[in-house]
């Protein structure tokens, strides 16, 4: 019954969302590069190249993508043709866990070919009067805080209330695509510890699937409505996390409720998920969100819960300073329970990818932008396992864009955990021209 269900819901649901999440960034310029190929033709396009050498305590790694982007919207932008392709190359000169031997009970660790090529996005976008259906390979995020971030073949649909915000998915996850998969994963190239505890991507259609629909509820979108009604802009670079002044004056800025659902004969057993979210405005420019969500797994139930202070700081030089200190724990209902959400793609860290398997987790991050023409950005982050291995991770991070074109950024690691005989270093140079 579910796999006939599951055939027939993956041609309706799904939706789209902001960029409001915790998950780690991706660094990738290329949506804001897009251009037309022709004045008389609607289609436009954008390509990326990205290199990056790094030296560890033990090795050297390096890594080449290529990304090609391709876009066909009709004048009346009901209808748009979405294609994006990729190609990749990398080294790790140290052999790692999964080419030394597996520790006792842990499942094998996925390392792609050494050049590799994929689809990143390939879809169908159909958009009419608040109504939004999404067919094919695309990113998703389910419109909560950590739940699920990852790229998927499936369908989507976003139904726009006003202030009220209606998401239904369905949709397949498969290694030819996801996110730390085959395509554009970097995980593999660092490889310092075994990190592919509940990590279950399926290999075919159907092996590893997952429902979600979620209910919103934004009291500002309904001021906004009225004095914006131009279509959403899906390659915009404008954050609106910390929103606008109406935003700020509104202490409930976004309150939510959850279903979410992981099922295919990958899984030794149907996994449900519910819980709500929250964000608030606090006094003196301090935002709040929370978020519970209860596991219903057989012999296997818990409660995960997380919370996220942030603090924007704008300054009178037109430079600004962003503060965020978050904590995720659980409450285990049954014993000896592990939350195996399989799509969180939290990855805190730029070596570890510490995820939803590592809780309780603690992770604090500041970040400066100056007011330059080069967009130089300072950020330091912290990452710190409570429990179990104790990791933790130091990362200290400078970025710049020059000639419109061209981001450099270069990163600084140090790592710590009971998993390692020894301290890590990292330092990594990472170079993406886009146009």
């Amino acid at each position: 019954m579910k796999k006939i269900l599951f055939q027939i819901l993956l041609i309706f649901c799904i939706f789209s969302q902001k960029k409001i999440f915790s998950q780690v960034e991706c660094r990738s310029t290329l949506g804001s590069h897009f251009k037309p190929i022709s004045k008389k033709v609607p289609i436009y396009w954008s390509a990326e190249l990205t290199a990056s050498l790094g030296f560890m305590t033990d090795r050297k790694i390096r890594n080449g993508m290529a990304i090609l982007g391709l876009e066909y919207a009709r004048p009346s932008n009901k209808h748009k043709f979405y294609f994006e392709g990729s190609g990749k190359n990398w080294k790790n000169s140290k052999k790692g866990p999964s080419d030394e031997g597996l520790r006792e009970g842990k499942p094998d660790f996925n390392r792609p070919e050494k050049n590799n090529f994929g689809i990143r996005e390939a879809f169908y976008q159909f958009k009419k009067n608040k109504n939004t259906l999404k067919i094919g390979v695309q990113s998703i995020k389910i419109g909560d805080y950590f739940l699920v971030d990852e790229r998927v073949f499936g369908a989507n649909y976003n139904m726009d209330f006003g202030a009220i915000k209606l998401n239904s998915s369905i949709v397949n996850v498969n290694k030819d695509f996801a996110r730390m998969q085959n395509v554009c994963g970097v995980r593999h190239i660092f490889n310092v510890a075994h990190r592919s505890e509940f990590n279950l991507v399926g290999s075919e259609i159907g092996e590893t699937n997952f429902f979600a629909t979620t209910l919103l509820w934004r009291p500002s979108d309904k001021i906004e409505e009225k004095n914006n009604d131009e279509e959403f802009d899906e390659f915009s670079e404008t954050d609106d996390e910390f929103g606008d002044a109406n935003e700020k004056t509104s202490f409930l800025k976004e309150a939510g409720l959850i279903f979410y659902e992981e099922f295919g004969s990958e899984f030794h057993d149907y996994k449900y998920y519910f819980g709500a979210i929250s964000n608030i405005n606090l006094p003196m420019g301090f935002n709040l969100k929370m978020e519970v969500i209860h596991q219903q797994i057989t012999n296997d139930k818990t409660i995960i819960y997380y919370s996220n202070l942030i603090k924007d700081i704008f300054w009178k030089s037109g430079n600004s300073t962003n503060f965020q200190i978050a904590y995720m724990g659980k409450l285990d209902i049954d014993e000896n329970t592990y939350f195996q959400a399989a799509f969180s793609n939290l990855y805190k860290g730029e070596v570890f990818r510490l995820d939803l398997k590592d809780v309780p987790l603690l992770f604090a991050s500041v970040k400066h932008n100056f007011n330059t023409k080069i967009k130089l950005y300072l950020k330091l982050k912290l990452v710190e396992q409570i429990e179990k291995d104790k990791t933790r991770e130091i990362d200290f991070e400078i970025g710049m864009k020059l000639f419109k074109h061209l981001q450099i950024v270069n990163m600084i690691s140090y790592m710590k955990s009971k998993s390692l005989k020894e301290d890590y270093f990292l330092e990594r140079i990472e170079l993406r021209f886009a146009f």
